[in-house]
């Protein structure tokens, strides 16, 4: 997505309805800008992960809790001590993809001191999440603004998304990550092409008060306790 399309502000208002709709689903939210998931901010399990300024570390350990979460309820499920459906939601929202990439690249090297190009978070923990989780409960939505090998640390991830959404697009980023033939872009805050196989759809976005938006997500978690992953 380009920037400027509503895309953060889109993320914000799914996250609130999750939270409203099911109170027993973790949201996990990472946000290298900062500011994207401010309003959600003390509203009981919702684990928000925006400091990358001085909190890399738990960005980090973040998304690995994440995939070794997802190992256990398949090692549940395989130990017959639990079934799949027994398992609450667990969402993960990341904000700003591209510069998670970065960041997650220059902790590897500058504070982990290794030497090797690809973060080993992206194959040990990134990957599972992504290929692993719908199955065992743990549903995923990444925000890029341009979708590559490249921006997930060379690995092949692409295909382990079951949709896309496009907005702000250039033909030939839309044909590079969706495929062709290239769609028109509409622009315009909150436009949004959701592409699922074949099938493509325009959608409208719509902005939302950000107290309402809190209020409504706190509703039903008033009073809750959730562990953190």
């Amino acid at each position: 997505m380009g920037s400027g399309t509503g895309k953060s502000h889109s993320f914000l208002i799914k996250a609130a309805q999750i939270a409203h709709k099911d109170p027993y689903a973790r949201i996990h939210c990472f946000d290298t800008k900062q500011i994207s998931f401010e309003v959600l901010h003390g509203i009981p399990g919702i684990f928000i992960y925006d400091n990358p300024v001085t909190e890399m570390d738990r960005i980090w350990d973040g998304l690995y809790s994440i995939a070794r979460l997802t190992e256990s309820r398949y090692t549940a499920v395989r130990e017959k001590r639990k079934k799949l459906s027994d398992f609450p939601d667990e969402w993960v929202f990341v904000d700003e993809g591209n510069d998670l990439g970065d960041r997650l690249k220059t902790y590897w090297t500058k504070t982990l001191g290794n030497t090797s190009a690809s973060p080993a978070i992206w194959p040990e923990a990134i990957a599972a999440i992504l290929r692993q989780g719908r199955q065992a409960n743990v549903f995923g939505e990444w925000m890029f603004q341009d979708l590559t090998d490249r921006a997930m640390g060379g690995q092949s991830l692409k295909f382990a998304f079951g949709g896309f959404c496009a907005a702000g697009f250039l033909p030939n980023q839309f044909a590079r990550t969706v495929g062709t033939p290239a769609e028109e872009c509409l622009e315009g805050p909150g436009r949004i092409l959701v592409c699922q196989g074949n099938k493509r759809t325009w959608t409208q976005g719509f902005l939302g008060d950000e107290q309402w938006l809190h209020d409504y997500a706190l509703e039903n978690r008033k009073g809750m306790r959730y562990e953190a992953a």
